[in-house]
């Protein structure tokens, strides 16, 4: 990879394509400039386009892998990494940290924040906020997602927290107590979005917190206990992959036409939202 040592401007002449009034392609010089900052590694065949007019931006640190676009009039943020095949389209805006795996692929005009992981294949069509992850999953899902309801209280911030000493502390009952109060309601709340009720989800695939947290989530919403399915005696906590991993059990079950997703845990936040069975 190509290795600046010192700030510096990528200087020599630029041209820009497109139609005229009449249609006919024309050919124009650009002015702006391409500016690679400290420490950016480009790998093999990485193109970054000269702005028409402003500035096109990689970011201090950052680092792309080959055959990687970088559109006119884009900026990366500083500490960026873009896998093979990825590309940023024209007057794109990226945030601190952003990744975009290979074949990731960011639209034009958009503002994407910090921290934003797109993963392999997908692709950008929105504004994303800090934070924010996009995957692919397939072309043809078997279920269709229904409305979402997100939550957070950094009031209760301290029931799960790391401290300045790098470990996890956790307040148990503070967490608990605010699981059987909080999520139980967000589920209701989400039902109503969805114009839909209790009566007729097959399954709750919640966070495998514990076995405890599970079944007093389905004793206050008054469904069977055999409707929630539990298999952290099996794998333990497995935090944000629990509802994914409860979801893979559960996905050939035929039965299961309609299915409620929640997870919840550290901000103290929680969002649910519903699945449908198309075939």
């Amino acid at each position: 990879p190509w290795v600046p040592s010192t700030s510096e401007e990528v200087a020599g002449a630029a041209k820009s394509r497109g139609p005229d009034r009449t249609g006919e392609m024309q050919i124009d010089t650009v002015v702006g400039r391409a500016i690679i900052e400290d420490d950016v590694e480009l790998g093999a065949h990485t193109c970054v386009d000269r702005a028409a007019m402003s500035d096109t931006r990689v970011g201090r640190g950052t680092k792309t892998d080959n055959l990687v676009q970088i559109g006119h009039a884009a900026t990366i943020g500083p500490q960026g990494l873009m896998v093979a095949y990825s590309g940023i389209a024209g007057s794109s805006q990226l945030g601190e940290r952003v990744t975009l795996a290979a074949k990731a692929a960011v639209l034009g005009h958009l503002e994407i924040g910090d921290r934003v992981q797109v993963g392999i294949a997908s692709v950008v069509h929105s504004n994303l906020g800090d934070g924010a992850t996009v995957t692919l999953l397939t072309e043809d899902p078997v279920f269709d997602f229904g409305k979402f309801v997100f939550g957070s209280d950094g009031s209760k911030k301290e029931g799960i927290i790391v401290r300045g000493d790098g470990h996890v502390h956790m307040n148990g009952r503070a967490v608990f107590t605010f699981t059987v109060r909080v999520i139980p309601n967000s589920i209701q709340e989400m039902l109503e979005k969805n114009g839909m009720t209790l009566e007729i989800i097959d399954r709750f695939l919640l966070h495998q917190g514990s076995l405890h947290i599970v079944n007093s989530i389905a004793d206050t919403l008054g469904v069977p206990r055999e409707k929630c399915p539990f298999n952290s005696a099996d794998f333990g906590n497995t935090v944000s992959s629990s509802v994914p991993m409860i979801l893979a059990q559960e996905f050939n079950n035929q039965e299961m036409k309609a299915a409620v997703l929640a997870g919840f845990g550290v901000g103290l936040s929680w969002a649910s939202t519903l699945i449908f069975r198309k075939i």
